[in-house]
């Protein structure tokens, strides 16, 4: 998605400039799906001492599957933290100009329905509950922990507040960057590889475990990693984690399989060329929710010679568990 004297969908990424005039949407939910919704900033270069910023940018679903792509307001953000459907609305999450964390709750078009700047300063993460109550990962004097906020009333209210897995998980903003929603069942998750690799989170309303319960010690166990890769391009799907693992023997897609219900990993191998000339490859470059309820998961593929994208689908249950 591109501002270019008007929105566009594409299969390719975004071309050169790669820092200017480019929308990257966090907390996208439904993607792919009838009714997605999922913000994003619409960065500007920033100078030298400056960090980018840049105007609110909107992806909401509409009947009969078009999506209405509408800048909101005209703050400057950041970041997005979070975006998701709740009883009160369509509510995103940003770091606005200025410092704080500000939820904003939006109408089916787009339209600013109500803004209320959080007394949160510096967040880590910010996750939005189908609540509506807030999960924020942040340190605090008594440190690094996980806070759930409800927002009903005049002022937030703390309902809980649960010690981080360690005392560093604050520090890792840089790899937890992006929340994970299941676009099935909608429930949220946080990766992180800092301070300790490839961990998966499940995020919910508190409980024994508290908001943050580990979904998976170690995404990437039983599915074979090159040397240069990492788990990347991540999406949950009806309880199933997929993401890109580099090549295979072939030189095609490697892609990781992970059942968080049963714990269970595997891969599932795409044809290659059989060359290992990075431009004689399709590379992943997306996940998308299966076309039908109840179908297959999809993968975009892109061959960086031509450009050219593919959509396939691919057959989870075949999965080799290594």
């Amino acid at each position: 998605m591109r501002w270019n004297n008007g929105w566009r969908l594409s299969l390719a990424p975004p071309r050169f400039p790669y820092n200017r005039e480019t929308v990257v949407f966090a907390g996208m939910s439904g993607a792919g799906a009838g009714s997605p919704f999922g913000c994003g900033v619409e960065y500007a270069p920033a100078g030298y001492f400056s960090m980018a910023r840049g105007p609110l940018v909107c992806a909401i679903g509409q009947s009969g599957g078009a999506v209405r792509l509408a800048p909101v307001g005209r703050a400057l953000h950041y970041r997005v933290f979070d975006a998701a459907p709740t009883s009160g609305g369509l509510t995103v999450v940003t770091a606005p100009h200025g410092g704080g964390a500000l939820v904003t709750t939006l109408s089916p078009r787009g339209d600013i329905l109500s803004e209320r700047l959080l007394p949160v300063r510096n967040p880590d993460q910010v996750v939005i509950l189908p609540s509506g109550r807030l999960v924020v990962l942040k340190q605090e004097d008594d440190g690094c922990g996980w806070t759930v906020l409800d927002l009903e009333g005049e002022a937030p209210r703390q309902v809980s507040r649960t010690p981080a897995d360690h005392a560093y998980q604050c520090q890792s903003s840089s790899s937890a960057r992006t929340v994970l929603r299941d676009q099935t069942t909608g429930e949220a998750y946080l990766h992180f590889d800092h301070p300790t690799r490839h961990r998966l989170y499940r995020i919910g309303e508190p409980g024994p475990g508290g908001p943050a319960v580990l979904a998976a010690a170690d995404i990437a166990d039983g599915v074979p990693l090159n040397e240069s890769s990492e788990p990347s391009t991540l999406m949950v799907n009806d309880g199933v984690l997929l993401f890109s693992a580099g090549r295979n023997a072939t030189f095609g897609a490697r892609i990781g399989v992970r059942d968080l219900a049963a714990s269970r990993s595997g891969y599932v191998d795409l044809p290659g060329s059989g060359s290992s000339q990075p431009s004689s490859n399709a590379g992943v470059i997306a996940f998308l929710p299966p076309a039908a309820p109840g179908g297959a998961p999809r993968v975009v593929l892109q061959h960086p010679h031509t450009g050219h994208s593919t959509i396939g689908t691919i057959d989870v249950s075949a999965a080799v568990d290594d």
